[in-house]
């Protein structure tokens, strides 16, 4: 019997680590899940340019607001279809203000175009006075009225 527990200590001790092997042996690495894609700031719009009354010539500011944009649709996030609304203040007839914002959606876009951004890439709406950002009486001028707001999407009249 004496011989038969010997064998049982010699079997578990060869079965268990020396407390010097358990030492070396290195933890298991954490496991560790890849870094999320770096954040870009998109900027999808609406891009607002303003008018000086009774006319569709791009004022400076305006210019620097169509290249911002023509700069954010090179980064990776690009524009897309581009929608070109046009729109004018209440100070003239109707008809005068619809032509009005139609010159103005098309001095953008030309400018757009002129600047990289395909034609087929464009769409041109014209509003006049029906759409005013600030609701003012017939004949009045109101530079906030007198805009085109580029957004990034489908043309909806």
């Amino acid at each position: 019997m004496r011989g038969f527990l010997l064998s049982i200590v010699v079997i578990a001790s060869a079965a268990a680590p020396s407390p010097a092997a358990a030492q070396t042996e290195a933890p298991p690495a954490p496991r560790t899940s890849p870094p999320p894609p770096p954040q870009i700031d998109c900027m999808p719009g609406p891009y607002i340019v303003f008018f000086s009354p009774g006319s569709a010539r791009l004022r400076p500011a305006a210019v620097e607001i169509l290249d911002n944009l023509i700069k954010d649709s090179r980064s990776p996030c690009g524009t897309g279809a581009l929608v070109v609304a046009g729109h004018a203040d209440r100070s003239g007839r109707a008809s005068h203000n619809l032509a009005l914002s139609r010159r103005r959606a098309a001095a953008v876009a030309h400018y757009l175009e002129a600047h990289g951004i395909p034609r087929g890439e464009v769409s041109l709406l014209a509003f006049g006075d029906s759409r005013p950002l600030d609701d003012t009486k017939n004949g009045l001028h109101e530079p906030d009225n007198r805009r085109v707001e580029i957004t990034v999407g489908p043309a909806h009249e």
